[in-house]
C-alpha cells in the first residue's frame, strides 16, 4: 500500500489516442475499439522524457486556473483553525486528504483520533473529524485508515469500517453504515454507490504508469508514451491520478504537479509543503470534478 493508503487506493483511467487513420476515424477508437489519445495508430513516437534534477518546483509555471479542475491551490498548515465540515457543509467536494498517517497496518484505535481535511468545490477547506459522524466503536477499522473515497460527483464521501463502510452527505451531513459482503476494498458504481471491489465491473483497459526509484513511466498498447525522473536518490511519497485524458497528477511534496505524458510539459498545481515529510498521507479525488470525461 504505497503511501500508507488503505484498501480501495486510487484507481488510474485511460487516455485518449489522437488516430492517424482515414475517413471517419480522424480522432476516434484504436483497432481494438478503444480510444487511447497517448500514441499513433500508424507508427508510435519516441517517448518524452523529463527530468526533475536540479529544477525548482516554486519556479515552474502554473497551471492555469481554468484546467486546475477544483484543485486547491494550497493545503492548509498543520493545526490550521478549520471550521468542523458538519458546521459548514460544502455540498460538494473536489479533495479529501488524510495529511498525516504515522504507521501502516495499524487497526483505528479509537474514531475520534481520525481527522481528514476537505476541500469544498468553492475552495474552502474544512476538518472532519470522525468522532463527530457518531460511529460505533464496535465498528472501528481494523487496518491503517487513509483519506476515504469521495463519490465521482464530490456530494458523498466514504470511508471503510469493520463491517462495510461509512457514507456521509455533504449536502445534509447524514452519515449512514452500509454493510458490504466482503468489507474493505471498495469502489464507487455509479447508480449502485459503494460497492466491495471484487464485485465492480472490471475497469476498462487504460495505460499504465510505472514507478520506481528513478521515476514514472506511463506506458500504452506495451509502448512507452514518456518518463519522468526524480533526480535524486530519495524516493518520493507520492500518488498518481488521472486528471483527463492526457494530464496525470502527481501528488507529491513539495507541490503537487501535473504532468502530460505526451508532450513532457511539467506544471505545478498545489502547493503541497504543509505535509509532513516523515509522516504518510492519502487524497482522494472527485473523479467528475477531476475532470475525467464520461467513457
Amino acid at each position: 500500500m504505497r503511501g500508507g493508503g488503505p484498501a480501495g487506493a486510487l484507481a488510474l483511467v485511460m487516455a485518449l489516442l489522437l488516430t492517424a487513420c482515414t475517413g471517419d476515424r480522424a480522432r476516434g477508437e484504436s483497432d481494438g475499439g478503444r480510444a487511447t489519445g497517448l500514441a499513433s495508430d500508424s507508427e508510435a513516437s519516441p517517448p518524452t522524457r523529463v527530468s526533475l534534477a536540479g529544477q525548482r518546483p516554486a519556479a515552474w509555471p502554473r497551471l492555469p486556473a481554468a484546467d486546475a479542475s477544483g484543485l486547491p491551490w494550497r493545503l492548509p498548515e498543520t493545526g490550521a483553525d478549520l471550521p468542523s465540515l458538519l458546521d459548514d457543509l460544502p455540498g460538494r467536494a473536489t479533495v479529501v486528504v488524510n495529511p498525516r498517517i504515522e504507521a501502516i497496518n495499524i487497526a483505528v484505535t479509537r474514531w475520534s483520533e481520525l481527522e481528514l481535511l476537505v476541500a469544498g468545490a468553492e475552495g474552502g477547506w474544512r476538518r472532519l473529524n470522525l468522532g463527530d459522524l457518531g460511529l460505533p466503536e464496535a465498528q472501528r477499522y481494523s487496518d491503517t485508515y487513509g483519506a476515504g473515497q469521495l463519490s465521482p460527483d464530490g456530494r458523498r464521501w466514504a470511508g471503510p469500517v469493520r463491517d462495510g463502510v461509512v457514507v456521509l452527505d455533504l449536502r445534509t451531513g447524514a452519515a449512514r453504515i452500509v454493510r458490504l459482503r466482503s468489507p474493505g476494498a471498495f469502489v464507487w458504481v455509479p447508480g449502485r454507490g459503494p460497492v466491495p471491489a471484487a464485485a465492480a465491473p472490471e475497469p476498462e483497459q487504460s495505460p499504465s504508469v510505472r514507478s520506481d526509484r528513478d521515476g514514472l513511466r506511463v506506458i500504452d498498447a506495451g509502448e512507452t508514451v514518456g518518463e519522468l525522473t526524480w533526480g535524486s536518490d530519495r524516493f518520493p511519497l507520492h500518488e498518481e491520478i488521472w486528471l483527463d485524458d492526457e494530464t496525470l497528477l502527481i501528488a507529491t511534496r513539495p507541490w503537487f504537479l501535473v504532468w502530460r505524458p505526451a508532450t513532457g510539459e511539467v506544471l505545478r498545481v498545489t502547493d503541497a509543503r504543509a505535509l509532513d515529510p516523515a509522516a504518510y498521507w492519502q487524497i482522494s479525488l472527485a473523479t467528475a470534478t477531476a475532470g475525467r470525461r464520461a467513457r
